[in-house]
C-alpha cells in the first residue's frame, strides 16, 4: 500500500513539473476592492491579484492558481498553495501577488518577501 502511494506522488509531481510556468511572487497585506467582485466578500484568504500578462481583460478572474515556491531561499519545503484570482495588480508585470496567509503558508517571511515560484493554471 505505502509502494503505491509514493509512486502516486512522484506521478503527481511529474504532471505537475510539466505544466508549471516559472515566475515570481510576492504578496499583500492590505486588502482593496477586488477587481473582479467589487466590494463583494470572497470566502477564505486564499486568494491572490495578477499581474497585467495574466490579467488577460479579467478573464482569469476566480480561477484557481496552484502555486509552489522554487526560490533557493525562504521555501518552506516543497509546499504548494492553491489560491482563487480576485484582482488586477496594475504594473505588477507577470508577478503573482498573494494573499499574505498564502504566501506563508508556502515561505518563511523572515527570509523572502519576492520568491522564485513555478505556477499552474488549474
Amino acid at each position: 500500500m505505502g509502494y503505491k502511494i509514493i509512486v502516486f506522488v512522484v506521478a503527481l509531481s511529474l504532471v505537475y513539473s510539466t505544466s508549471a510556468i516559472p515566475g515570481k511572487a510576492s504578496f499583500y497585506t492590505k486588502s482593496i476592492p477586488s477587481a473582479c467582485y467589487k466590494n463583494e466578500t470572497q470566502e477564505g484568504n486564499m486568494v491572490a491579484s495578477v499581474g497585467d500578462s495574466l490579467w488577460n481583460n479579467g478573464t482569469i478572474c476566480g480561477k484557481k492558481i496552484q502555486v509552489r515556491c522554487t526560490a533557493a531561499k525562504g521555501c518552506k519545503g516543497s509546499k504548494m498553495v492553491t489560491v482563487k484570482v480576485i484582482a488586477h495588480c496594475i504594473g505588477c508585470g507577470p508577478r503573482i501577488n498573494l494573499s499574505y496567509s498564502a504566501f506563508t503558508s508556502i515561505v518563511n517571511i523572515d527570509e523572502a518577501i519576492i520568491i522564485d515560484i513555478d505556477y499552474q493554471l488549474l
